[in-house]
């Protein structure tokens, strides 16, 4: 799902930092859903700030110069009214938006023939005149991404008188019907709207969800017998052997070679892509036999040497030796799981703890070195 942020939503809340913003901000991702702020939207927030500013701060200048008559202070306004404060808030506000991962529509450009054809007919958002041209590069921004796919669009204004009440003006649908628009456009007027119909349900099933793949109560899909029937093949399939080996990377060779037991299979975290499938962040312990071996080139290695030398040949002088080493392992993994069916669509590995245990059986299958 896209949601489609106009100007009104904003500046209501120009930190973003209320209640409402931080339902939806913190839960876009997981949610699968993508923030869009047309360009046109944030300049025009940033110019309704810088007024705002303007008109605090004059009242500010004057009740804090009658002030300093009573008290003796100097003017504290001109923070309000100093250069840069604009710039200042449009910085924030990208900051906010990266890190939340929102994207910047850029300004549409739509045709002078068909911008004047709009005004002159009166169709919305203008009325009687060239008023209401922002709100049309607003609308014309969510008729371009409705174009795109069939993702479907929140599209949240409080400009009710404009867009329409409950449901977008007939002019409007008009426009989607006119272009052949892919994705459904849905408008919302607030927020709290917004966030108790789509996002905090959406919170819920994958709530749900994430209970009952920890429970092993989804039929569609077993986390747990994955794990227990294929994670081990598929981490020696993928070659992730050196993710369970002591040494540092490219010191000696490590390769999976058993799986001895198979621990405990934990669902951590279920999300929901922007395409609607899955994405189960899952965690499986387990022990393991991997096999170790060196060669003489490896020992150059303080680790490898550590690992292999003996009291009787403490520098590890031969050409080969190995051993294998029950290690305890925990692994991290991402699947992703088909939105309709939960059919297994991909695997990642994002991290792998192992503790090999210090004690193993060396056995040296090669000559002394010369």
């Amino acid at each position: 799902m896209r949601v489609i942020l106009d100007s009104s939503i904003i500046c209501a809340d120009p930190r973003l930092e209320g209640a409402q913003f931080r339902i939806l901000l913190t839960s876009a991702r997981r949610t699968g859903t993508t923030v869009i702020i047309p360009e046109v939207v944030l300049d025009e927030v940033v110019a309704h700030h810088r007024r705002g500013l303007a008109e605090i701060g004059e009242e500010w200048r004057k009740l804090s110069a009658k002030a300093s008559q009573l008290v003796g202070r100097e003017n504290v306004a001109e923070a309000l009214l100093r250069e840069g404060a604009d710039e200042d808030y449009a910085k924030y506000l990208r900051q906010v938006f990266k890190k939340y991962h929102c994207r910047l529509a850029p300004y549409p450009t739509p045709p002078h023939p068909q911008v004047v054809a709009r005004i002159l007919t009166e169709r919305r958002p203008f009325h009687r005149g060239e008023k209401g041209y922002r709100d049309f590069l607003v609308w014309e921004s969510v008729l371009l991404l409705a174009q795109d796919d069939a993702e479907p669009i929140a599209f949240m204004t409080a400009n009710s008188r404009d867009f329409g009440e409950g449901e977008l003006h007939q002019h409007f649908a008009d426009d989607l019907h006119g272009k052949r628009a892919q994705a459904e456009v849905t408008l919302f007027d607030s927020l709290s709207a917004l966030n108790r119909q789509l996002i905090l349900p959406a919170l819920e099933t994958l709530t749900e969800l994430q209970r009952r793949f920890n429970d092993d109560a989804e039929d569609r899909f077993s986390v747990g017998c994955w794990a227990q029937e294929s994670l081990f093949e598929f981490l020696r399939e993928h070659d992730f052997d050196d993710g369970f080996s002591p040494f540092d990377a490219n010191h000696a060779q490590a390769r999976l070679s058993k799986l001895l037991k198979m621990g405990e299979t934990e669902v951590t975290r279920v999300l929901r892509l922007p395409e609607g499938d899955l994405l189960v962040r899952a965690n499986t312990c387990f022990k393991v036999e991997v096999s170790l071996s060196a060669d003489g080139d490896d020992m150059r290695h303080e680790d490898v040497r550590e690992w292999f030398a003996t009291e009787d040949d403490p520098f590890g002088s031969f050409f080969w030796t190995s051993c294998d080493v029950p290690t305890d392992a925990n692994v991290d993994y991402s699947l992703v799981l088909r939105r309709d069916d939960l059919q297994l669509v991909s695997v990642d590995v994002d991290r792998i703890s192992a503790f090999a245990e210090t004690t193993y059986n060396q056995i040296d299958d090669g000559e002394e070195a010369r």
